[in-house]
């Protein structure tokens, strides 16, 4: 659980880093760290007139948690379906779930 949350956290280190423009790693780390107010000077949750801090709170921060919130959630889903199921190979066409779904899309 430890190795998994710690590669979470680097992964998502890595995707609010890396976008059209590339920014450093330690400059990402400075912006959540003024975003939490871990710095003293800033209110937490501000991050004051810094263009790149800006970016990467109101921009990729939030892309990146959603990311991990589907992610997570896809996993649940798919293990109450195998486990209701009693089926290790159990995917959604098995309760009509994907036809739903093609439906609510259209």
């Amino acid at each position: 659980m430890a190795a998994g949350a710690a590669a979470i956290a680097a992964l998502a280190l890595l995707s609010i880093a890396y976008g059209s423009t590339v920014i450093a790693l330690s400059d990402v780390i400075a912006a959540l760290g003024h975003a939490a107010g871990l710095d003293g000077d800033l209110v937490p949750g501000s991050v004051g007139n810094i263009p790149v801090a800006k970016i990467i709170v109101d921009l990729r921060l939030p892309r990146t948690i959603m990311a991990i919130c589907v992610g997570a959630g896809l996993g649940v889903i798919g293990a109450l379906l195998q486990t209701v199921t009693r089926n290790d190979l159990a995917d959604p066409f098995l309760f009509g779930l994907s036809s739903g779904a093609a439906a609510g899309a259209v």
